[in-house]
């Protein structure tokens, strides 16, 4: 298991077990405060990538 692997899989999975959990997360009344979430983990995700020399 990679390291992004160990990031994304227990999300992944997640989400494939509970695809209406998956619904509410991305299209239900939560949608605005779950892309603020997205975005701050992807910023997060990308400063790890950067700083250790993953990602220019």
């Amino acid at each position: 298991m990679t390291r992004v692997d160990a990031v994304i899989d227990p999300t992944w999975d997640y989400m494939r077990g509970h695809p209406s959990c998956a619904e509410l997360w991305f299209a239900g009344a939560v949608a605005d405060i779950v892309r603020a979430y997205d975005e701050a983990e992807a910023k997060q995700f990308l400063r790890v990538l950067v700083e250790r020399g993953l990602r220019p």
